[in-house]
């Protein structure tokens, strides 16, 4: 699933990566900035919680303030996308 992808308006694309994970904590988020994509940066469930919690975005490469409501958009988005999924697979 993508959250943010690059057109006129976005220096961002943001996806929900494809992953063999067991727990939601281990679900990946890639974050690539335009300038940074071939680092494909990307994080775990655990770690954009930690990133939301503390409202701080510095560790994604190419990140500036005026990208902090992006970037707060699509994590509570991949959190909650993360979390129906796996209440999903528990009913």
């Amino acid at each position: 699933m993508a959250y943010r992808r690059y057109d006129k308006t976005s220096d961002w694309y943001i996806f929900w990566e494809t992953s063999s994970a067991k727990s939601k904590e281990d679900e990946r988020i890639a974050v690539w900035h335009k300038d940074h994509r071939a680092a494909a940066p990307n994080f775990s469930y655990r770690e954009v919680l930690a990133m939301l919690e503390e409202n701080n975005f510095g560790g994604v490469p190419g990140f500036s303030t005026r990208d902090s409501d992006v970037l707060r958009r699509a994590f509570q988005e991949f959190v909650a996308d993360v979390d129906a999924e796996y209440s999903s697979r528990a009913s």
